[in-house]
């Protein structure tokens, strides 16, 4: 547990508790999740990534910069590495899965996709 983490669960608790809202409100008070808002209030030691610093030292009215985010160039838009696996790999599925985006139809016999006219070629 750092010191800059259990610096900044502390102020977000006592500015909740002055406020008198919910985890929920800040969340959509700083644009952030209900869940990254919980880690931080919870001080697991992590520091926040840049854009949640930025947002933080926002609602809580310090400095920018006062709040030394994580030391990667990580937003809260980026993957993490093993996240990769999940995705298919596109050449094991159906012409008609790759070629159209729409994930609830299906693919039909002929190997269009089912709701879609069928190419006249």
């Amino acid at each position: 547990m750092s010191e800059e983490s259990e610096r900044l669960a502390k102020a977000l608790i006592e500015f909740r508790e002055a406020e008198n809202i919910s985890v929920r409100e800040l969340a959509h008070r700083t644009g952030l999740s209900q869940a990254t808002i919980r880690l931080h209030e919870s001080d697991r030691g992590q520091p926040p990534v840049p854009i949640a610093a930025r947002r933080f030292e926002e609602v809580l009215g310090w400095m920018p910069g006062s709040i030394v985010p994580a030391s990667r160039d990580l937003t809260d838009l980026e993957l993490p590495p093993d996240s990769l696996e999940a995705v298919p790999d596109q050449t094991q599925l159906p012409s008609c899965a790759v070629s159209h985006p729409r994930p609830e139809r299906g693919c039909s016999s002929a190997g269009t996709a089912e709701g879609a006219p069928a190419d006249p070629a």
